[in-house]
């Protein structure tokens, strides 16, 4: 494959690459219907909607709250997220205007 710009061939494996990472992205992106739950790599885990993702990862989140040892410990609202701090995310349910796993 070449690149309109530069004329020179890309690998397949930058291409395969590249997109993989928008796939990731957008299938994030698309499953924003469920509130996600963020693993920090702190004690902290952290429900609420997410609004954003880049292609490294990083997320802005709006309504969020903190959780730690399952605990509630605080709303924070909007915040950003570094990609090298989340352990994991999946999927929580909303149920009756609250959040719940």
């Amino acid at each position: 494959m070449r690149t309109a710009d530069s004329g020179k061939k890309q690998s397949g494996a930058a291409c395969s690459e590249e997109a993989a990472e928008w796939r990731s992205q957008r299938d994030l992106l698309d499953a924003s219907w469920e509130l996600p739950q963020i693993q920090t790599n702190t004690a902290a885990t952290l429900k609420g909607y997410l609004v954003s993702v880049n292609g490294y990862m990083n997320m802005q989140f709006a309504n969020t709250e903190e959780y730690i040892d399952g605990a509630l410990s605080g709303h924070l609202g909007e915040v950003l997220i570094r990609c090298n701090n989340v352990l994991y995310i999946r999927g929580v349910e909303e149920e009756d205007g609250e959040m719940r796993e």
